[in-house]
């Protein structure tokens, strides 16, 4: 009884961190603003949550670079290949950089499909 009892407030208090840390990269990704898009696709390489893949893949080739002081040099486009890279643990064809390179763009595009990912 007891045992399923604590089972039960265990599950609880552990679901709304995540949705809360999920609604919070929505919140990143979904904003202009270059230092929240990096800081938010670093959070869904950290936490490896697939039901974003398809948010990397919007406007993927974005040049941006943040000035946000965490971020500071990280462009838009190489918080997101490194996100998919984590998401996939699969290693580009070449390094990922600030620069946008399509060739790693698609390579990670064909991943994500052949890993049904994405459609």
């Amino acid at each position: 009884m007891y045992r399923s009892l604590l089972l039960y407030f265990l599950l609880i208090s552990c679901t709304p961190d995540s949705e809360r840390q999920r609604a919070e990269i929505r919140k990143l990704i979904n904003s202009n603003d270059k230092g929240s898009l990096v800081e938010g696709f670093n959070l869904v390489g950290e936490s490896k949550d697939t039901s974003f893949v398809r948010d990397i893949f919007t406007n993927p080739d974005d040049p941006r670079v943040s000035n946000n002081s965490r971020f500071k040099g990280i462009s838009v486009y190489q918080a997101k290949m490194t996100a998919i890279k984590k998401i996939t643990q699969t290693e580009p064809p070449a390094k990922i950089t600030y620069k946008p390179d399509t060739s790693i763009i698609n390579f990670y595009m064909m991943v994500a499909k052949n890993k049904k990912l994405i459609k």
